[in-house]
C-alpha cells in the first residue's frame, strides 16, 4: 500500500478520501475498527474525516459466510496536490 501510494504522491496527486468496506463473518472486526481507520489515514496522510471503513457479514451465506475468507472492497478519490509555494529551482507537477 505504501508504495502504491508513493507512486500516487510522485505522479502529483494526494488521496481525497477513501471508502472501504470488508466483509468477514470472522473474526469480529467491529473492535479493530477505529485502530484500522487511524492506520489508513496515517498511511495516506490524511484527516480521518477522509476515510470511511464499513463492515459487514455475508450473513452465513457461501465461502465468506463458512469462514472461509474475507473480501475487501475499496473506492478512492485521488485529487490534484496543491502545487508548494515557489521557490528557487522548484517545478510544480503539470495541471491536467
Amino acid at each position: 500500500l505504501t508504495q502504491s501510494y508513493a507512486r500516487v504522491r510522485r505522479a502529483g496527486l494526494q488521496l481525497g478520501n477513501l471508502d472501504a468496506t470488508v466483509i468477514a463473518e470472522r473474526p469480529r472486526l467491529a473492535p479493530q475498527q477505529a485502530a484500522m481507520r487511524a492506520r489508513i489515514a496515517e498511511l495516506f496522510e490524511a484527516p480521518l474525516s477522509r476515510i470511511n471503513i464499513k463492515l459487514k457479514s455475508s450473513d452465513g451465506l457461501g465461502a465468506l459466510g463458512r469462514g472461509e475468507g474475507i473480501a475487501a472492497q475499496a473506492l478512492v478519490l485521488l485529487e490534484v496536490r496543491r502545487a508548494a509555494p515557489a521557490r528557487r529551482g522548484f517545478k510544480p507537477p503539470p495541471q491536467p
